[in-house]
C-alpha cells in the first residue's frame, strides 16, 4: 500500500482501518464532504444515500398497508422513471 495514499485518507477520515480496496476507494473520495462518525470521519453522500433509501422504503410500506400492493408497486415505477429521466 502506498504511504502517501495512506497519509492522504488518514488526514481526511481519522485512523481507520484500510485494506487496499478500501484505501484506494477512499482516496478517489477524499474531496468529498464527510461528517464526525464515532472515532473517525465517513462519507456525508453515502449517509444520505441510507437516509434517503430508508424514507423511500418506510414511504413505501406506508403505501401499502393503506392503498395496497398494486397501487404501491406503479408508485415505485413512477419513482424509479422519475429518478433515471435526471
Amino acid at each position: 500500500m502506498s504511504v502517501s495514499k495512506r497519509n492522504a485518507v488518514k488526514a481526511v477520515f481519522g485512523d481507520i482501518p484500510l485494506d487496499r480496496e478500501n484505501l484506494d476507494w477512499l482516496f478517489r473520495r477524499r474531496h468529498c464532504a464527510t461528517f464526525r462518525d464515532g472515532k473517525w470521519r465517513d462519507l456525508l453522500y453515502v449517509a444520505e444515500y441510507f437516509e434517503l433509501e430508508t424514507a423511500i422504503r418506510e414511504t413505501l410500506d406506508k403505501i401499502r398497508a393503506r392503498d395496497g400492493g398494486r397501487i404501491a408497486l406503479e408508485v415505485r415505477r413512477r419513482l424509479i422513471e422519475s429518478i433515471a429521466a435526471q
